[in-house]
């Protein structure tokens, strides 16, 4: 099974908000305080649901109180898996806040929300074909393991890729040791490459 851990959307889109004052047409409806789409981020995607590939879109109604805290979080119509659902409804509680709906008289009032959380796994990620390269370069080590030079031979890379120094930020090294275990100086050849060739052959 494909990972979807670091690519997993956990989207909150919003439906039409429903408050329990709309009888009165001079009050307010509920508000959220922070944006709903972070009430629910990737991490909470279920491992389990991820497991199955499981995906889907949960309706739920919030009921919330004068505080503008969720008192409770009904689903109204579910994703076919109810390990999401419950996410669903347990995150919420747990983050929602709003601006409480008022009444026609300005007083807060309980109220009622409504939206829909779109659980979605995306496709897999591709990534383009490496192209051809080739570095070659030598770097001087001291007797006490320190770099005293390095010098790039070959410094072949795609023309629309990063073209970092290799010499750059050269750390230094344990030093190295002859036969005796005395501390001697050492030159270091590095090459890497990176062919294409016909899977076939």
């Amino acid at each position: 099974m494909r990972s979807h851990i670091a690519t997993v959307v956990a989207a909150l889109s919003l439906t039409c908000p429903l408050a329990a004052a709309a009888q009165d047409t001079s009050g307010t409806s509920p508000r959220p305080l922070a944006s709903p789409g972070e009430w629910i981020d990737p991490q909470d995607y279920p491992a389990e649901a991820l497991r199955q590939n499981a995906a889907g879109v949960t309706g739920v109604r919030l009921q919330i109180d004068p505080r503008g805290m969720v008192r409770k979080c009904t689903v109204v119509s579910s994703s076919g898996h109810a390990i999401l659902d419950d996410t669903a409804c347990l995150r919420l509680e747990q983050r929602g806040e709003f601006e409480p709906a008022r009444d026609g008289e300005g007083n807060r009032t309980d109220s009622t929300w409504s939206t829909s959380v779109v659980w979605a796994l995306p496709e897999a990620v591709r990534l383009p074909l490496p192209e051809e390269a080739h570095i070659e370069f030598t770097v001087d080590i001291d007797q006490t393991g320190a770099v005293t030079q390095c010098t790039v031979l070959a410094l072949d890379l795609p023309e629309n890729g990063p073209r970092e120094d290799p010499c750059a930020n050269q750390p230094d090294y344990y030093p190295a040791t002859d036969e005796a275990g005395n501390p001697i100086p050492l030159r270091v050849r590095f090459r890497m490459e990176l062919t294409r060739e016909d899977a076939a052959r």
